[in-house]
């Protein structure tokens, strides 16, 4: 496992997500956290290791979260964290 997704799977699982969204049929990947430059950050080592990607935001109350959706990159995610 290299540097970047360790940090991926770290900040994923402190303040973010995996989850299938029935309503889109796909996983979506989140982070959630108050600060801009760590959100920022998630966004920047995701395209790092896995290319450009279809970013969208949420906000919910106080919380503000930068996710996107792919099947192929959950995958790999919970192979890199259940083996």
């Amino acid at each position: 496992m290299n540097e970047n997704l360790a940090q991926i799977i770290a900040m994923l699982l402190s303040d973010g997500s995996v989850y299938f969204d029935k309503s889109k049929r796909t996983y979506c990947i989140q982070f959630t956290n108050k600060s801009s430059s760590l959100r920022s950050y998630f966004k920047q080592i995701i395209t790092a290791e896995f290319g450009k990607r279809n970013f969208s935001y949420n906000k919910c109350g106080s919380a503000k979260s930068v996710r996107f959706f792919s099947a192929k990159i959950a995958r790999e995610l919970f192979t890199q964290v259940f083996t």
